[in-house]
């Protein structure tokens, strides 16, 4: 018996996205998993993808990737149904929310009349049929007719076959009857029926049973058919025009059924059958323990199969032996509970971040962005005996080796810490190795909050015990610290951090701050809670979410309650009011008031300016000067290509000034003004350079002593501007000091410190 050699490649292709090194200043990216693929349509060469969070293009004459994102093109997140409209040229897009975009080449038009429009129940659309040019979007609350050349919705029917409104799973049409599988059975009405919300317009042709479901109908070869679903068990059945006969074509969990090149397609979720006129199977599609989450499919003029897989992205299929997977590069997991820069090196952990610890048992790993390129470690992608990544479930927090940014610690809030070192686990640490804890009661359970190394070092982990706090020594030992009358019973553990004085700032639960300094001898105070109050430790809120310390040595504390800030870190332990926290007083909207005082502060992150970027739970991002008292920049859902308004995670890489931002629907990051300077110059530079005719956008130099002094002049020496730098970067935008377009010509740039000593020196050439 001859084998079969199965051939499986999963290709990770890099898009059409921007590089780092080609985004300008205030310009994002997305970096969002786009390996759950939902649905697949095709435009001549181009084979379009949608998954759950964006869509991208695959181009087969060329092996071309573009993605289609908030950045370019999309208006919303989380596609819940797409279809092409070939003989328009139309993409249509539509969204969980209610939200539709209609894409027609560059152009998209968005119609929100749906999303802003009070429903009660789902806004689920289940189906998308074209008829000339109007599209029926089937949906959970009833039937939609769109007007693709007015780019408007024209109808929404509601059917109320039962005295309630009905679901619709889709509809067909032979282009004089509008058939509809509802959860009511099967009618029909005349497509051009003046008021199809009357019900005397409808006949039924096929009426409810119990445990039956009608879905993906479609008209096709002169027949219609109905996907009849009895539990997962979905067989096709055609209508005769008064009776219903079952074909024997079936599948699993039948999932699309649709017409594609001629042929017809059943989609389930293990296969994808091909299907003649005739009603017979010509091909079959069946990876086992490979692709098996399909959710939609079609076929070319040559009769290969392009498959939307839930986990593969998309799949190019010749047969079940010769298939390869298609998925752009990006991290595997829209989760980021903790984001972490080191040396140009991203780390981040995905799981849920949330303030009650849920525990979603999530084994979608970690990911890291290194040179461009999204590598994710999970069990699919690492195996070790010392430890499986199929059971280390919801990795929260990261630490990254300062000195090493391929060795790094990953904590769980439910099995423990794992050591991780140029791709492979080198060790696993829980209750049986170390001195780690698990709650009373709770037995297997080793909850990690946060992780840090401190400046000898040693790895810090604050776990929800008896003990709380431990330390990794370098020397392989463990040790753990209790607080009395501090720190008692299970409490939950969130954010550590280590200041420059090398205490221990670590939140627990609702109880506060816990700062400890094991440097100081035993009998004198090492360590004291911090909570809200007078002369208690000052917080607006002992509901602390985050914790970050500045250039200039102050501690920055993100409550649910806004933010406040010790000024004198060093001085806490001491206590009395002089050691209180203080919020920032602002001016905004006509009185005074406190810096976020409204808001559940999820995220702090400072940048090479030392001014705060502040993630919130419920209003997107902040950005406040150095003191908190001027917001120089707002992002959320409405203004910015954020999906979420929901911040789980800040991190900025301070050599190129990316400020990475993670949501519960994924991460995208801003290109900003300001990098992390140096006592010296550093390979400066000017871009964009030279400055061509047209540009208006920021000109940043890069490169320059922190937060020096820096001025441009002409060739003959006259000087046209000058200002201080952002950290380590300027930022110039080809004006003179009244504000008018300097005359084209080449420009020196000559930076120094506060002293005038260090100086820097590059050019520019400017073309207006």
């Amino acid at each position: 018996m001859q084998l079969l050699r199965i051939f499986f490649f999963l290709i990770f292709l890099s898009a059409q996205n921007i590089s780092i090194a080609q985004t300008a200043i205030g310009q994002w990216r997305s970096h969002l998993p786009l390996n759950k693929g939902r649905f697949v349509d095709r435009q001549n060469d181009k084979i379009i993808c949608a998954a759950t969070d964006g869509i991208f293009i695959f181009n087969t004459s060329d092996n071309s990737l573009e993605l289609l994102s908030k950045v370019n093109a999309l208006s919303d997140v989380g596609i819940s149904f797409m279809r092409y409209h070939a003989s328009m040229g139309v993409l249509v897009i539509y969204y969980e929310n209610g939200n539709l975009d209609l894409i027609f080449g560059d152009n998209t038009v968005n119609i929100s009349d749906i999303k802003r429009k009070n429903i009660i129940g789902s806004k689920k659309v289940n189906d998308i049929l074209f008829a000339g040019n109007f599209a029926y979007l089937s949906a959970d609350f009833g039937l939609i007719k769109l007007d693709m050349v007015k780019s408007e919705i024209k109808e929404t029917y509601q059917m109320t076959f039962t005295g309630s409104i009905n679901k619709i799973y889709g509809t067909a049409t032979d282009g004089n009857l509008l058939y509809a599988a509802t959860d009511s059975g099967v009618y029909s009405a005349p497509i051009n029926s003046p008021n199809l919300n009357f019900l005397g317009s409808w006949s039924q042709i096929l009426a409810p049973q119990s445990g039956i479901v009608y879905k993906n109908i479609i008209w096709y070869s002169n027949r219609l058919l109905v996907n009849y679903r009895s539990g997962p068990d979905d067989r096709l059945y055609e209508y005769n025009g008064s009776a219903w006969n079952n074909t024997g074509i079936g599948s699993y969990d039948g999932r699309t059924l649709r017409q594609s090149s001629g042929k017809l397609i059943f989609t389930g979720t293990y296969d994808v059958k091909v299907i003649d006129q005739s009603l017979q199977e010509i091909l079959q599609i069946n990876i086992p323990n490979e692709v098996n989450n399909m959710r939609d499919a079609l076929t070319d003029d040559n009769l290969t199969v392009w498959i939307a897989d839930n986990e593969k992205g998309l799949v190019r299929a010749v047969n079940s032996q010769q298939y390869t997977g298609i998925v752009p590069n990006g991290p595997r997991s829209a989760m980021s509970a903790e984001i972490e820069v080191v040396n140009d090196v991203l780390w981040v952990c995905h799981s849920e971040r949330g303030r009650k610890w849920n525990t979603t048992y999530s084994k979608d790993g970690f990911s890291r962005f290194k040179d461009e390129q999204w590598t994710t470690f999970n069990s699919k992608s690492v195996s070790s005996t010392i430890a499986s990544l199929d059971t280390f479930f919801d990795p929260m927090s990261i630490a990254v080796d300062k000195r090493n940014s391929e060795h790094l610690f990953i904590g769980s809030k439910v099995v423990g810490v794992l050591e991780f070192e140029n791709g492979n686990v080198k060790g696993f640490f829980n209750e049986q190795n170390s001195s780690l804890q698990v709650p009373a009661g709770n037995p297997g359970v080793c909850e990690i909050g946060d992780m840090a190394f401190d400046s000898n070092n040693n790895l810090w982990v604050v776990n929800s015990a008896a003990a709380p706090l431990s330390v990794y020594k370098t020397d392989g030992t463990w040790q753990s610290f209790s607080f009395p009358g501090a720190i008692t019973g299970n409490i939950f553990a969130g954010e550590l951090l280590i200041d420059s004085y090398n205490q221990k700032w670590a939140d627990f639960n609702e109880s506060g701050i816990l700062v400890f300094d094991d440097t100081k001898p035993t009998g004198s105070t090492r360590y004291r809670l911090l909570s809200a109050g007078t002369g208690t430790g000052g917080l607006p809120s002992a509901d602390v979410r985050c914790i970050a310390e500045d250039q200039q040595g102050q501690l920055w504390v993100g409550t649910a309650k806004g933010v406040a800030v010790y000024y004198s870190p060093g001085s806490v332990l001491q206590g009395g009011i002089s050691a209180d926290a203080q919020q920032v007083l602002i001016y905004a909207d006509g009185s005074y008031q406190y810096l976020l005082e409204t808001e559940v502060v999820s995220a702090i992150a400072i940048d090479g300016a030392n001014r705060k970027w502040f993630g919130t739970e419920n209003s997107g991002v902040f950005l406040v000067s150095a003191d908190g008292t001027e917001e120089l920049l707002r992002f959320n859902m409405s203004n910015s290509p954020l999906p979420s308004n929901n911040i789980t995670a800040l991190g900025i890489n301070q050599n190129s000034g990316e400020v990475f931002i993670g949501t519960d629907k994924g991460m995208m990051s801003y290109r900003s003004d300001a990098t992390l300077g140096k006592e010296f110059c550093d390979n400066t530079y000017a871009y964009p350079n030279p400055v061509r005719p047209g540009y208006e956008g920021p000109i940043a130099i890069t490169g320059l002593v922190n937060n020096g002094r820096f001025k441009i002049t002409d060739v003959s020496g006259t000087l046209v501007y000058e200002s201080n730098a952002l950290g380590g970067q300027a930022i110039w935008y080809g004006k003179n000091f009244e504000g008018q377009k300097v005359k084209s010509g080449v420009y020196l740039i000559f930076s120094s410190d506060t002293e005038g000593k260090n100086t820097c020196i590059t050019k520019l050439l400017l073309m207006n």
